[in-house]
């Protein structure tokens, strides 16, 4: 399984007391799928194809964030 993350995170400061940084994450940044088990029925037409992603996984997701400190 192959897989790439990112963040960004740029901080601010208002006061010498009150700074707050905004995040970006972002998981699987190139949208990679990760395929599930070939079909080992040799009568199916998909024989030794995978045709689905492997459960558990998910495409590129991205979350955004705020974090204040005072």
């Amino acid at each position: 399984m192959f897989n790439i993350d990112a963040s960004l995170v740029k901080g601010f400061h208002i006061t010498e007391r009150f700074t707050f940084a905004l995040r970006m994450d972002s998981f699987n940044v190139l949208n990679g799928i990760t395929w599930a088990v070939p079909d080992t029925n040799v009568y199916s037409s998909t024989f030794g194809s995978s045709t689905g992603i492997l459960s558990l996984t998910q495409g590129r997701r991205t979350q955004l964030g705020l974090r204040v400190e005072f």
